[in-house]
């Protein structure tokens, strides 16, 4: 049987900030619509004295990779795991604070002071779920939904449209950990992307909408969403005709009780023991080819090259942190992934392993060929805005896919 600890941590800023996700909206937030939250998750074999491997679940776009490292290190003098064991993940959520300085200021400016205050609450949250360890056994149930659709630039920096015809991954998988019979946590995974909320408004969006009800539904507070390949899916209750309309926090309700719906829908129609008794960790990075686009001028792209001339562009280093418990492994990638993506591990790999995108840092969307080939948004411009030297190159997924697998053999 596995142990686990967790424990739960406030992290809405406490002084107007600037937001991060939307590059047209400047200025420090209005208004608080919903709290921000973080979750944290110690695991360890049975006959294990400490915590062996820790993941952290946070209502943030995503983490900073120079935070995660000093977070990571003092994580690991805290409770005496392994700096590479600790996976920081993020829902995505696109009405939270900045964290990452070395991207464009267009994204949001990063306030320093919040950051620190994210690392300090983030470690001691890591060390409460620490402390005390409790023998869970951990299952998982699969359900449907169609909280989310597919979404296609139109044309070279055109707007993002609907495309309800391209396949989007419309399954949920909660997975539940209980001891002696009573739920300790649940994590609940799917892929869509947390935009519903837009403005100058600070709230988790959909994700803390499923995080409560499913916390009401199994009457415990350790829930948390694991964001799947949604770098082209958006909440389907956007749709306005043929475009999205800009959301507000209903649309943030309606999105989340939808899905709230689907989780608990199955884990009424039954949970799969995955017979995890001990926790197995691995870590690696590859580098991903890029390729050459013309560009405009101006704007970011000015930026861009400001840091090329400055040798001082983002290398696109792809980090794969993999969590094994029992017959399931999550999959910790730095990565916005697209649903190409998602569909070419599934295929390599099979359903026995969970991406967790946006964890541990970010190198922008992860495209496959096809999506190169209908260009738009995240495949031909994105790239610009976290200073990458260029969009990833065809050859980038079947990179990718090479690392997973042997990401993988690792664990065994």
């Amino acid at each position: 049987m596995l142990l686990m600890g967790s424990a739960t941590a406030d992290i809405t800023p406490t002084s107007p900030v600037e937001l991060a996700g939307f590059a047209a909206r400047t200025g420090p937030y209005a208004r608080i619509a919903s709290p921000l939250r973080l979750q944290a998750f110690a695991f360890a074999g049975r006959q294990a004295s400490a915590g062996e491997a820790i993941l952290v679940c946070a209502d943030l776009l995503w983490w900073g990779a120079e935070s995660r490292a000093r977070i990571a290190a003092a994580v690991s003098d805290a409770v005496g795991v392994s700096p590479d064991a600790v996976v920081l993940h993020a829902s995505h959520t696109h009405a939270a604070p900045h964290t990452e300085p070395a991207f464009s200021p267009r994204l949001g400016k990063v306030d320093l002071g919040y950051v620190a205050e994210l690392e300090s609450r983030t470690v001691a949250a890591c060390r409460r779920a620490a402390e005390y360890l409790v023998p869970v056994e951990l299952s998982i149930s699969h359900g449907w939904s169609d909280a989310g659709i597919a979404r296609r630039g139109g044309g070279p920096r055109g707007p993002i449209v609907p495309d309800p015809d391209r396949r989007v991954d419309n399954t949920v998988r909660v997975i539940t950990a209980r001891s002696e019979g009573e739920v300790q946590a649940a994590l609940v995974h799917f892929a869509c992307h947390p935009v519903t909320v837009q403005g100058h408004t600070v709230s988790a969006d959909f994700p803390g909408v499923v995080r409560d009800r499913i916390a009401a539904y199994l009457g415990t507070g350790s829930v948390a969403m694991l964001q799947s390949c949604a770098g082209d899916v958006n909440p389907s209750v956007l749709v306005d005709g043929t475009s999205f309309h800009a959301g507000d926090d209903d649309d943030a309700v309606s999105a989340g009780s939808a899905l709230a719906d689907a989780a608990t829908s199955a884990l009424a129609s039954g949970e799969k023991p995955l017979h995890a008794n001990q926790v197995e960790f691995a870590r690696l990075s590859v580098d991903l080819p890029l390729s050459r686009v013309a560009e405009p001028g101006g704007g970011v792209w000015a930026e861009l090259n400001e840091r090329r001339a400055a040798l001082a562009v983002t290398e696109p280093r792809l980090v794969l942190s993999g969590l094994r418990l029992g017959q399931l492994t999550l999959l910790g990638m730095n990565a916005e992934v697209t649903t190409e993506v998602g569909d070419a591990l599934k295929a390599a790999i099979g359903d026995e392993l969970l991406p967790l995108t946006c964890s541990d840092g970010m190198i922008g969307y992860l495209v496959g060929p096809g999506d190169l080939a209908r260009g738009g948004y995240e495949a031909e411009e994105s790239y610009a805005y976290v200073y990458r030297d260029g969009p990833f190159a065809p050859d980038a997924l079947p990179t990718a896919v090479q690392a997973v697998e042997r990401l993988l053999q690792a664990l065994r």
